[in-house]
């Protein structure tokens, strides 16, 4: 496993972190009136890897900023986290997490074990 690969692994565990943290989020407010999850838009890098292209909000335009009165009409509103959609989506970016330490962790001992035999 070259740098390069662990490179493309290491860009993988942030992006799919910033993507659990997004999901823990919306589970952490279920019970928050007006609440308004947000998903995570993953993309692929030059080269090879994962980045995260946007957080959108459900029910918003990205970059769109709402205005006082609208954020009062959604408060009014209970929270828009469905815990049915939001539970298969962390386990599915746990997964990924989970491969990609993996990648890591058998190029590091790919490495070590090559130091141990140029020494």
């Amino acid at each position: 496993m070259s740098v390069s690969s662990l490179n493309i692994s290491a860009s993988a565990l942030h992006a799919f972190g910033t993507g659990m943290m997004t999901t823990a989020n919306a589970i952490a407010n279920v019970n928050t009136d007006g609440f308004l999850p947000q998903r995570t838009v993953y993309g692929e890098m030059r080269g090879g890897g994962v980045r995260v292209e946007s957080v959108v909000q459900e029910g918003g335009q990205p970059g769109r900023v709402q205005t006082a009165v609208e954020r009062r009409a959604v408060t009014d509103a209970p929270s828009a986290t469905e815990l049915t959609r939001e539970f298969p989506g962390m386990m599915t970016t746990q997964r990924a997490f989970e491969a990609n330490a993996v990648a890591v962790r058998t190029a590091d001992e790919m490495m070590g074990t090559l130091l141990d035999i140029r020494a």
